[in-house]
């Protein structure tokens, strides 16, 4: 019976989320119906559509258009946890496999036992020397104990015919006067004169090539002193035309101030004639008109614009995951385990202040009334005083897994981890309340700009919870774009970024989805919207940041200035930072574009 499976036994009980509904084993090849959205094994499913049944659905019978592989779950299942094969042992009274005390005791993610298991050093072995027909197996650690004593090394002529076998000092030995040895000569010198007219073959095929290359060098240094020339040339058109636009700017700016003193004159003249001025709309005084999204006094952007690399700012040793801004003072933290500060008012200084915040990575930072609090890998909440960075209260085992996102709402401060989300007295970080039970991990959570409500994002599902005390579920959004890595709310949309590369929307009152962008070619780990509503910028782990018009639901730009996964933004007027993988902290700032020239 042992020998018609692969040993296989997880260490903890597997999610009825991942076992097929046919089969009711866990799923192999999953593939997911784009049309109603259900899950089978691949050979389950195709073996259904051979049969009676037709291509249809075996839970609501709707017809089959496409099946697609579901990466989301294959990832999932790829993380369960199982021992080492090499750990186990058949066991006939309780029909499965049980663990093995002299065996490995490793455990290993489903989706590398491969790499593990062809490498461990307790996997059964035959000796070399006999290929299992005198010595029998061993544990591939005993190996090189075992070949000490080995009585099976052959001789080192066998392939001349030698047979002699014995130990390892007895072949020694042996070599010494085996009849073998005068053929050795002869057969070195055959392999030598064959290896010597092999080099010479090389070394002709060799110059060939090098010939080759020489003669493309000499062609591409002329073809870059002819570009060289040619940049130069563009290099003085450009310039002349700016000296032609600088020129006409100051004109029409002339010509404006000259239109605008004619106006205030007839105005003048106006109240004179009549006993009273006239009253003007602000609309026709040039004001904006506000946008649908959002009061435009939040921020002076207006189509087109572009954003521009400023520098950057580096002091973190690892990853960037997380930022968080309060007044002039931003805050990052990462895989360095630091907190550290900068002035966003003089970011030529640096970083002005950093701190060894936790003993593990730190993967979340929020900021409150006052204070700042941060959370990770060490399964471990800390508050610190905002301006003098002073650790004020820990929350020690606040999570019995890394916690993945914060957000501060009053007095209360919300964390969450795998399937579960809890509520702490954001001065004291005493526990107030649990939510357990979630499905998979808990990576985002986003307040409501009324601040009445905490969104939170996991795998298929984002759930709206009350965020004034009561902290009871008042809203469920149901769906099928897998995992979701971060989330904002605006006061038209729930935006969310998924690990199925795009940012999805939908509506903040009726739940409907209504949107998905699409652009980046990796997981949406980051996502900030202007004060407005108006603009989204999201961050990828394909090391880009999208632009997208909120308003048309468009990209505008993509800014590729990073070397590593994009993790964290966030906006102080018109600047934008980011931080990455790459250790990273990018600055952009606005500028707005004149029509009909290309910004450089």
């Amino acid at each position: 019976m042992a020998e018609e499976r692969t040993p296989t036994r997880f260490t903890q009980p597997i999610n009825s989320h991942l076992l097929c509904p046919l089969c009711k084993k866990l799923f192999t090849d999953p593939v997911i119906s784009v049309v109603c959205g259900h899950t089978f094994c691949r050979a389950c499913i195709s073996g259904l559509q051979r049969g009676e049944t037709g291509a249809k659905c075996p839970i609501d019978e709707r017809t089959f258009t496409e099946l697609v592989p579901n990466r989301a779950v294959l990832g999932q299942i790829e993380d369960l946890e199982i021992y080492c094969r090499h750990g186990l042992t058949w066991s006939e009274d309780e029909h499965e496999f049980v663990l093995e005390p002299s065996g490995c005791p490793e455990k290993i993610n489903l989706g590398n036992r491969l790499h593990h298991e062809e490498r461990c050093q307790y996997a059964w072995i035959t000796c070399p020397n006999s290929e299992g027909k005198f010595c029998g197996k061993m544990r591939r650690k005993e190996l090189e104990h075992h070949l000490l004593s080995c009585c099976h090394h052959k001789c080192s002529h066998k392939d001349k015919g030698c047979s002699f076998t014995g130990t390892k000092s007895g072949v020694l030995d042996h070599l010494k006067i085996c009849g073998f040895r005068a053929l050795q000569g002869l057969h070195s010198y055959t392999n030598s004169a064959k290896q010597l007219e092999d080099l010479k073959q090389e070394n002709f095929k060799l110059k060939q090539s090098v010939n080759e290359l020489t003669s493309r060098v000499k062609t591409l240094e002329d073809q870059k002193l002819t570009m060289s020339s040619q940049i130069e040339n563009c290099m003085s058109v450009l310039a002349s035309l700016q000296q032609k636009y600088d020129s006409l700017s100051a004109t029409n700016n002339t010509k404006n101030d000259a239109q605008t003193n004619m106006s205030n004159v007839e105005k003048r003249q106006s109240r004179g004639s009549y006993g009273m001025a006239r009253t003007t709309s602000t609309s026709s005084l040039g004001s904006p008109v506000s946008s649908p999204l959002g009061s435009p006094k939040y921020e002076k952007w207006v189509m087109p614009f572009t954003f521009k690399c400023m520098g950057t700012l580096r002091g973190h040793q690892g990853a960037v995951h997380c930022m968080a801004r309060y007044g002039n003072k931003l805050f990052s933290s990462g895989a360095d385990k630091l907190l550290k500060v900068w002035n966003l008012h003089a970011l030529a200084k640096g970083c002005i202040q950093s701190v060894k915040a936790h003993i593990d990575t730190v993967h979340t930072i929020a900021v409150g009334e006052g204070c700042l609090y941060s959370a990770g890998a060490d399964f471990t909440i800390k508050r610190w005083n905002i301006e003098t960075l002073e650790e004020q209260q820990v929350a020690q085992s606040a999570h019995e897994n890394v916690i993945c996102a914060m957000v501060c709402c009053g007095e209360y401060l919300f964390t969450s981890s795998y399937a579960t989300i809890k509520v702490w007295d954001a001065t004291s970080l005493s526990p107030l309340h649990s939510i357990d039970g979630l499905y998979h991990w808990v990576r985002a959570l986003a307040l409501s700009q009324s601040k009445d409500k905490v969104y939170s994002g996991s795998h298929n599902t984002i759930e709206i919870w009350d965020s004034t005390g009561k902290f009871n579920l008042k809203g469920k959004i149901d769906h099928q774009f897998g995992s979701i890595y971060s989330l904002v709310v605006t006061q038209q949309y729930i935006i969310a970024g998924t690990y199925n590369r795009c940012v999805q929307l939908f509506d903040v009152n009726s739940y409907e989805h209504t949107q998905s962008l699409k652009g980046h070619i990796g997981c949406v780990r980051g996502l900030v919207v202007s004060p407005s509503g108006r603009f989204l910028f999201t961050a990828s782990d394909d090391h880009t940041i999208q632009v997208w018009n909120l308003e048309n639901n468009l990209p505008i730009m993509s800014l590729s200035r990073h070397e590593g996964p994009v993790n964290a933004l966030t906006l102080h007027g018109d600047f934008l930072l980011s931080g990455s993988d790459d250790t990273e902290i990018k600055v952009f700032k606005h500028f707005e574009m004149q029509m009909g020239f290309t910004p450089t």
